[in-house]
């Protein structure tokens, strides 16, 4: 059986790291990316219903 390792050995940079993700601390580069991303995914998401006759078939059996 695989043992968990429950504090795993981490630098202070990667806390600092980890705490700037978590808190949302981002610069504004960062946020444009993942508003770009985001709105991209919006987008295909939306032609594929459209391309499909508004139904999505991702969710039909």
């Amino acid at each position: 059986m695989i043992k968990a390792v429950s504090n795993p050995p981490m630098s202070s940079e990667d806390v600092r790291e980890f705490r700037r993700i978590v808190c949302g601390d981002e610069s504004s580069i960062e946020r444009e990316m993942q508003s770009a991303l985001l709105k991209k995914i919006i987008s295909v998401g939306e032609e594929v219903t459209k391309n499909n006759g508004g139904k999505n078939p991702i969710l039909e059996n």
